[in-house]
């Protein structure tokens, strides 16, 4: 009689462990918040993308409703405009028709791990009289709802998968016990 070689009881031990209904628990649920995770951060990312869908065609009627105006002043009037009325005024354009916007696209990978994306504006007013050229606008979020992060698939695997190897590593241990003592 031969000894049994390490594949032989590599499988069967797979067998005996594969048949724990503790085991299958703990997958399917890590499986399941791992598409959870995935499915938050892609609405977010969806989200942050129609905002800034949103923003442009918003700058797009400003601009066209400032066009507007300049051919409605281009006509010669009884009296002189003050500047701040006139967008054909270059400073007066500069200081309050000017309108742009600074944008912070998604990357492809964001539906995975939102990462900073919900800390930082995905936008920024572009203004000439700040000293940096943007002006510094933040999106509120309660800060009680970002203590841990956004449950994205970033989250499970930095959080819940520690705690399933952990978990499944001592059903293993025990497993392989309890098959050693009562055999």
């Amino acid at each position: 009689m031969s000894a049994p070689g390490f594949f032989a009881l590599l499988r069967w031990e797979l067998r005996q462990v594969g048949r724990s209904r503790l085991l299958w628990l703990v997958l399917g649920l890590l499986a399941l918040a791992m598409l959870w995770g995935a499915d938050s951060g892609a609405a977010l990312h969806r989200a942050q993308d129609a905002a800034i869908a949103q923003a442009r065609a918003a700058d797009r009627a400003w601009l066209e409703q400032t066009r507007e105006r300049a051919r409605g002043y281009a006509q010669p009037a009884a009296e002189p405009l003050p500047y701040w009325q006139d967008p054909t005024d270059v400073a007066g354009y500069s200081r309050y028709f000017l309108r742009a916007q600074a944008y912070k696209p998604n990357l492809p990978s964001s539906p995975l791990a939102v990462g900073a994306s919900d800390l930082l504006p995905t936008r920024l007013p572009v203004k000439l009289e700040t000293p940096f050229g943007v002006e510094p606008v933040y999106d509120f979020e309660p800060p009680r709802s970002l203590g841990l992060g956004r449950f994205d698939l970033g989250f499970v695997l930095a959080y819940l998968l520690p705690v399933a190897t952990i978990l499944l590593a001592a059903l293993l241990g025990a497993s392989s016990a309890t098959t050693a003592c009562c055999a």
